[in-house]
């Protein structure tokens, strides 16, 4: 198949996964699940932590994959490197104690909750943290005793499978525990589709409603981390400079391309011009270029991404919005965008009920909080949202009230690990990253000791 460098355009071919092999690939997965399941999440757990290891031995290595795969800045993939090593860390030495058998009581019966594998998983991940993402979805299937079907997305391929290859290098991990399909939709579809127990998916909502559709015939499990439209509620007290140089960066983080990004800002009415001008500010500094250079913001990920972007922009100005700064691509080759900013934005807009995944930023004033949390609320989404202000008690009043899986104080984005990460209404369903989410990847099973 052919893949395309955002910051290029150059085109390279990479073979594909036949589509004819899945099956034997599933068999030789659940083959090698039956000698990995046998040992103690300990056991699994002193396997696979010196994938951190090698992994920061080929940080350079995969940054620059990562550049060449989907756009995003070296300093940023070394980041996302860092992140993963990280985790791995903190999620290998946890692990066992998530996974212990539970004693507990019911009734008059004694019994104990027994944490035991589902078989084989299947691992559908995104290019926009394509080390990350992968690494959590790979990890909590391995870490609760399953062996995966790993499907990274066409447009991160070369990443996928250098670090498929990490993890099959492992000392300890039974051969075929791992099974790379390299392939696009079609593939997807066919991991979908094949015996497997369970899809674990990071991807759009339309994605995650096409696999649960796939599913429900045979009720495999899933779980689903899907887009989002996320706001940021900014209050009158809140301190607009830093305020606004923080959200402006969040927004242009991996170029727009999170699906925790801010979508949208309500700013209280009275704060509002001086959100605008610092904002504009802010967003004019963001260095945009080539992705190994020294810059703060690489392409979009290829031309239908920007093109989405492009279209969302243009349905606003049509529709009366003004761009204050941005608003049209780069003259230069690849897929570069910049740094969009725009106002008056109304609620029959693209970008007012769609998830954009580009750096445009719609700002909106508000009377009040109580308006902006109905604004909030209003789409299908429901991923993170942040509230900026001094006043903590405000700010958890108003947390109380927002559909969302996950929610900032003056910060926006991933709670840290261990925390349960996930969205509500259409934004996904499950949680990961957390005890409830490894047991995600278990059946949960219960095992009765009658009183004697």
């Amino acid at each position: 198949m052919q893949v395309i460098n955002p910051a290029t355009e150059e085109i390279s071919e990479i073979s594909e996964t036949p589509l004819e092999d899945i099956p034997r690939q599933l068999t030789r997965a659940q083959e090698a699940q039956q000698l990995w399941r046998a040992l103690s999440a300990a056991e699994r757990a002193a396997v696979l932590l010196p994938l951190a290891e090698s992994l920061a031995a080929g940080r350079t290595e995969f940054a620059r994959l990562i550049a060449e795969d989907m756009g995003k800045p070296i300093a940023g993939g070394l980041g996302e490197l860092r992140r993963t090593e990280g985790g791995i860390e903190f999620l290998c030495r946890i692990a066992p104690e998530w996974l212990a058998p539970e004693v507990t009581e019911a009734g008059r019966e004694a019994g104990y909750i027994e944490y035991a594998p589902l078989g084989v998983i299947g691992v559908i991940t995104p290019w926009n943290g394509p080390v990350w993402l992968s690494v959590v979805g790979l990890l909590s299937s391995l870490l609760a005793g399953n062996a995966a079907l790993y499907k990274p997305s066409e447009n991160s391929l070369r990443t996928g499978i250098a670090l498929a290859r990490l993890f099959q290098q492992l000392r300890g991990l039974p051969e075929g525990l791992i099974q790379l399909v390299a392939g696009g939709k079609a593939h997807g579809r066919a991991v979908v589709e094949s015996g497997v127990a369970m899809i674990a998916l990071v991807g759009s909502t339309a994605a995650g409603k096409d696999i649960m559709k796939a599913c429900a015939a045979g009720l495999k499990r899933v779980s689903l981390e899907l887009g989002g439209l996320d706001s940021a509620i900014v209050l009158k007290d809140a301190d607009i400079e830093s305020t606004a140089k923080k959200i402006v960066r969040v927004n242009c983080t991996n170029s727009g391309q999170v699906c925790c990004s801010i979508k949208r800002v309500y700013v209280e009415r009275r704060v509002y011009p001086q959100f605008l001008q610092e904002a504009v500010a802010e967003a004019q500094k963001i260095r945009v270029g080539d992705p190994l250079g020294d810059v703060d913001m690489g392409p979009l990920a290829g031309p239908l991404h920007l093109q989405k972007v492009e279209a969302a922009v243009a349905d606003a100005v049509q529709k009366g919005a003004r761009i204050l700064t941005g608003g049209r691509r780069l003259e230069r080759r690849g897929f570069f965008y910049p740094p969009t900013i725009l106002t008056g934005i109304t609620g029959d807009m693209v970008l007012t009920n769609s998830e954009t995944f580009g750096p445009v930023l719609p700002v909106l004033p508000v009377e009040d909080w109580a308006e902006a949390v109905r604004l909030t609320n209003s789409t299908c989404y429901g991923l993170t949202g942040s509230i900026w202000t001094k006043d903590t008690s405000l700010a958890r009043r108003i947390a109380s009230q927002l559909d969302v899986g996950v929610v900032g104080f003056n910060a926006h984005g991933v709670p840290p690990l261990g925390a349960p990460w996930g969205g509500a209404k259409e934004s996904g369903i499950g949680r990961t990253r957390s005890k409830e989410g490894l047991h995600e990847f278990c059946n949960v099973k219960f095992v009765r000791i009658p009183a004697i």
